[in-house]
C-alpha cells in the first residue's frame, strides 16, 4: 500500500507536470458553461455530459501518459525496476480516477446543485474512471503513436457509449445491460433520480466483475509488451 500510495503521488506531479489537470480544469469549466444554458429538465443531458468527461479523461490521458513515459523511455526501466505491475497499473488508475472525481463531482454541483445523492454519484463516476483508465492501458501498450491510439480510440469506445441510447430512451434494449456502463449511468441518473431496488444493486456489484478483468488483462499486456 506505500508504495502504491507513493507511485500515485508521483503520477499526480507527471499529471501536472504534463498539464493534464490544468486540461481538465478547462474542460470543466466548459461544462460548467454548458449547464448554465441547458434548459431546466436537461437532468439526462448533463448526465451524459458528465459521464463523457471521466471516460475520456481516464482513456485519452492514460494514453498520452503511457505514450509519454515511452518516448521517455521510462517503460523499458520499468522492465529492470523491482516496482511490480500491480502497483504501476493501481497508481496509474488511482491518480486519474482522483482527478476525474474531482472534475465531475464540480460538475455534479454545478449542474444539479446540492439537491442530489453525492454518494451514489461518486460511485458511478470512480467506475467509469477505473474501467475508462483501464481499457485506454490495454489499447496504448500495443501502439508507439499517439496517431496510432487515436485510430483504436472509436473502436474501444463506441461499446461502451451505447447505453446512452437507453439513457435517452432511443431504446430499451436488455442487452445493452450486459455493458458495464448501462450500470454507470443508472448509478449517476439514480443521484437526481429515484431508482428500483434492483437497479441499485445491478448498478453497484455489476461493473465489480469488469473492473477485475479489465485489470487482470491490462497486467497481461503490461506483462507482455513492456516486461519482455
Amino acid at each position: 500500500m506505500k508504495h502504491l500510495l507513493s507511485t500515485t503521488g508521483w503520477d499526480l506531479k507527471l499529471e501536472l507536470r504534463y498539464q493534464i489537470v490544468t486540461i481538465t480544469a478547462i474542460v470543466t469549466a466548459l461544462y460548467i458553461a454548458i449547464f448554465q444554458i441547458l434548459p431546466e429538465g436537461a437532468e439526462k443531458v448533463a448526465t451524459a455530459l458528465i459521464f463523457s468527461d471521466p471516460a475520456m479523461l481516464g482513456f485519452m490521458f492514460i494514453g498520452a501518459l503511457l505514450l509519454f513515459e515511452k518516448n521517455a523511455h521510462t517503460l523499458k526501466a520499468l522492465a529492470v525496476s523491482p516496482l511490480k505491475p500491480g502497483t504501476y497499473i493501481g497508481a496509474k488508475v488511482l491518480s486519474l480516477s482522483v482527478i476525474g472525481l474531482g472534475a465531475s463531482l464540480i460538475m455534479a454541483f454545478a449542474a444539479h446543485g446540492f439537491s442530489f445523492n453525492w454518494l451514489l454519484f461518486g460511485i458511478g463516476v470512480l467506475y467509469a474512471s477505473i474501467i475508462f483508465t483501464l481499457v485506454g492501458f490495454i489499447g496504448v501498450v500495443r501502439v508507439e503513436t499517439l496517431n496510432q491510439y487515436i485510430m483504436i480510440v472509436p473502436l474501444a469506445l463506441t461499446p461502451f457509449l451505447l447505453p446512452l441510447l437507453n439513457l435517452f430512451e432511443l431504446t430499451n434494449s436488455f442487452w445493452l445491460f450486459l455493458i458495464p456502463s448501462q450500470a454507470i449511468l443508472l448509478l449517476m441518473e439514480g443521484a437526481t433520480s429515484s431508482i428500483s431496488l434492483l437497479e441499485l444493486v445491478y448498478g453497484l456489484l455489476y461493473p465489480l466483475p469488469w473492473i477485475w478483468i479489465f485489470y487482470r488483462w491490462a497486467e497481461k499486456v503490461y506483462r507482455k509488451y513492456v516486461l519482455t
